[in-house]
């Protein structure tokens, strides 16, 4: 008996798919730049820049590294990694803030 290849491509994106995700990543990249030429908040500005990025990297991590079609606990690991990142983040930006007073 011949070994035998079982490749699964059920509900994986089509190239099509991803030239779609390119293109909703490219605009959110845009809003992104200009949303810095605002007069925002710069609280308000903070808190909209992370949640664009985060939905950026969440759509590059679950596609393109095809993390949406994996173990659900590679997920996990590298979400909790995001959200300790986004918190660090955030109290290094308290920290220097206070500290610029």
């Amino acid at each position: 008996m011949g070994a035998q290849i079982h490749t699964n491509k059920e509900g994986h994106p089509t190239p099509q798919k991803y030239v779609i995700i390119a293109a909703i990543l490219a605009v959110i990249t845009m809003a992104e730049v200009a949303i810095v030429y605002f007069n925002l908040a710069t609280a308000f500005l903070i808190t909209i820049l992370i949640i664009m990025t985060t939905v950026k990297f969440s759509m590059v991590a679950m596609f393109f590294m095809h993390l949406k079609f994996d173990n659900k606990l590679f997920s996990y690991l590298f979400f909790g990694g995001v959200v300790l990142t986004i918190g660090v983040i955030l109290a290094l930006i308290a920290i220097f803030k206070s500290a610029g007073s």
